[in-house]
């Protein structure tokens, strides 16, 4: 049944839009890697790291009220998987965008730092309708997902609204079936002077609730984010509370720009966390393991040979277990 639904919707658009316009997109990254530390042992290994591909291909109608996107994915296991497949269709004056395929939709992500998403779809069948309700109250958005399984009761669905106060302030509201889960965001937009005029940029927090009584059945998150000239930073806190112990992440960057290039450095300290494996950085620490850990990553990326280059260094320490991992990396990536 899910598959006639989200076929149906590419039929129905799919015509005008291969006739009209046909757009190509595509990315494709490679690098290498030295890992050395505890977990190697006394040899230190090196490895191929992070190479994959993407490709996509998008068609729309001449007067932009429907198309069709598809994409397919080169993964670094070597892999080949679909990417976005879907078709959408404008209604009633654009106020409604029906979208139908693989990938979710889009839209309504929250401010904060869990970032919950609306794509409830992932990689399977959907069908979404987005609704712009401008018209009725400036800045109010609404959306409804069905992933089909099986039956009616099976299915999962999912409802977000989201209201944009322009310059000012954003919340978002999602719910799903799935697990009972609830996605709360609400973001500061700090750029205004008369607020703060010390380069203060953003500032939010979300809250999840999945599955009450289960283990991380509460995410909190906090974000900060300052930019002032050509320096750039960001802060943000997570705890997932529920369990037998609650996990605390504290994760942080600071980058700086400058004329062949942009130089950074990004920190993750975690209590009651864990560190998967060599190569890990700080937004790698994991929701949960059981112990306090510590990643640092000094990095420089630039533009050359036609494409962007990075070049930098992991070092990670699991400091209850007393081991601790180092990468040394380099990744070029192009894209058109």
């Amino acid at each position: 049944m899910k598959k006639f639904l989200v076929l149906g919707l590419i039929l129905a658009v799919a015509g005008g839009a291969f006739a009209q316009s046909l757009d190509f997109s595509g990315s494709a990254e490679a690098g290498f890697a030295i890992l050395f530390g505890d977990d190697q042992g006394d040899d230190a290994a090196f490895v191929f790291d992070g190479y994959g591909a993407s490709l996509g291909v998008s068609f729309e109608n001449a007067d932009g009220t429907g198309g069709v996107n598809l994409g397919v994915d080169l993964n670094d296991d070597g892999t080949v998987t679909r990417g976005d497949a879907n078709a959408w269709i404008l209604l009633a004056d654009g106020m409604v965008n029906l979208v139908g395929g693989f990938g979710g939709p889009g839209g309504f992500s929250t401010a904060g730092g869990i970032d919950a998403s609306f794509d409830i779809g992932g990689g399977d069948a959907h069908v979404s309708a987005i609704f712009d309700l401008n018209s009725v109250v400036d800045g109010l958005t609404a959306g409804l997902t069905i992933r089909p399984a099986g039956g009616f009761a099976e299915s999962v669905y999912a409802l977000g609204v989201g209201y944009v106060f322009p310059d000012v302030a954003n919340f978002t509201l999602i719910f799903q079936t799935e697990d009972s889960q609830i996605d709360l965001g609400f973001g500061v937009d700090l750029t205004l002077p008369v607020i703060f005029d010390v380069g203060l940029t953003k500032a939010g927090i979300d809250a999840v609730f999945t599955d009450l009584g289960g283990a991380n059945a509460i995410a909190l998150g906090e974000t900060f984010g300052y930019e002032l000239d050509d320096l750039s930073a960001y802060l943000t806190f997570k705890q997932f509370l529920g369990g037998d112990d609650a996990t605390l992440l504290f994760l942080g960057g600071v980058s700086y720009g400058l004329d062949i290039g942009t130089a950074s450095l990004d920190f993750g300290f975690g209590v009651n966390s864990g560190i998967g494996g060599s190569g890990d950085g700080p937004g790698d620490l994991a929701e949960e393991g059981g112990n306090m850990v510590l990643a640092i990553n000094p990095s420089f990326s630039f533009s050359g040979l036609g494409g962007d280059i990075s070049i930098g260094y992991v070092l990670g320490f699991d400091l209850d277990a007393s081991t601790n991992y180092n990468k040394i990396y380099f990744n070029f990536g192009v894209s058109f």
